[in-house]
């Protein structure tokens, strides 16, 4: 409901922007990029992109089909494949690398987003190689 009344509000006020749209979520994605190994607030984000949180979230999640913190995450749960792949460090120290409150929050998320275990993906992956 909430963002057929942003659509339109933007048809009314002379359509949609794709191209500020694109801007927009470009610009964030790479703010996501460049803080993977952090915590990042999305409110933060959306304010230094001069929309209100709100907008932020439907222009991103219309843009991308999810929301914000779903593809934070996601871009945080493949670094983390990439990073059991090619190296020797530890779950817990990709975790900690990563920006994960713990290495347990780390192991259930990678699990729920990936249907196995962070170490049973490393052995699955090198036995497949």
């Amino acid at each position: 409901m909430l963002q057929l009344i942003a659509e339109l509000y933007n048809i009314k006020s002379g359509g949609t922007n794709i191209d500020n749209l694109n801007s927009l979520v470009t610009k964030a994605k790479h703010t996501m990029y460049r803080n993977i190994d952090k915590s990042i607030n999305l409110r933060t984000i959306a304010s230094s992109l001069g929309v209100s949180y709100s907008k932020f979230r439907i222009d991103f999640k219309t843009q991308t089909g999810i929301s914000p913190l779903q593809y934070y995450i996601l871009i945080k749960i493949e670094k983390s494949k990439e990073l059991l792949l090619n190296t020797n460090k530890s779950q817990k120290e990709i975790a900690y690398e990563l920006g994960f409150e713990s290495d347990v929050y780390f192991n259930r998320l990678f699990k729920r987003k990936t249907g196995v275990a962070p170490g049973k993906y490393r052995n699955l992956s090198k036995n497949n190689l």
